[in-house]
């Protein structure tokens, strides 16, 4: 028993390793696709204004449009697997403080205690990477208010006013981010609740023998 024992240790140490390892490179793959991601929407927006090609001021806001969403798809997965690997980086660190080394049964007291103490939510709106995904959030609907406004501007014998057609672009705008921040949130929220059931947290039923010794 000693021998399993030791050899679960030495696992957990692994996989403690590589747990902070994939929280770096998660971290860092992120920074990188959104620096690409603002060059790009700066250079082609940029670009298509100074043309004086109408067709370009619409084509262009679509492409970033549909980028962005990758964008957006990835810094929120992002954000959920930087808060999952920091709990479980927490739960083995106190698997070991319990001696009994007990995975799941640690994250388990993880969530719990973040929780009561209203700590390590995953949706933090004043958090650092809320306010990145938001900056990703505020460029897309940029993008919308551009295609909007230049779409009706540019529709034939249209009679409506620079201003009115601005206020429809504004408004298509602001329902864009309130929905945005709402799916954030749901889908922050809903992994949150789905943790310790995770693949990052080993159950160690084949373990508890040893444990018990």
């Amino acid at each position: 028993m000693d021998l399993e024992r030791q050899n679960w240790k030495d696992f957990l140490l692994e996989h403690y390793s590589q747990v902070n390892q994939h929280l770096r490179e998660c971290d860092r793959n992120r920074n990188i696709i959104l620096q690409v991601y603002f060059v790009i929407f700066i250079g082609m927006l940029s670009f298509a204004y100074s043309t004086t090609t109408d067709w370009l001021k619409i084509i262009v806001p679509v492409f970033l449009f549909v980028f962005g969403l990758f964008i957006a798809h990835y810094v929120t997965y992002a954000r959920a697997w930087h808060c999952e690997y920091t709990r479980v980086a927490k739960a083995i660190h106190k698997s070991f403080l319990n001696t009994d080394l007990r995975l799941y049964n640690a994250a388990k007291q993880i969530k719990e205690e973040e929780e009561e103490k209203e700590r390590g939510r995953y949706f933090n709106p004043r958090g650092t990477e809320f306010i990145i995904a938001s900056v990703v959030w505020l460029s897309m609907t940029v993008e919308i208010f551009l295609f909007s406004y230049e779409t009706l501007l540019q529709l034939p014998h249209s009679s409506l006013s620079s201003q009115f057609l601005a206020i429809i672009s504004l408004i298509v705008m602001v329902g864009l981010l309130g929905f945005t921040i709402w799916r954030y949130k749901h889908h922050l929220d809903r992994r949150q609740d789905e943790f310790p059931d995770s693949w990052c947290i080993l159950k160690d039923d084949r373990f508890k023998k040893a444990q018990e010794e």
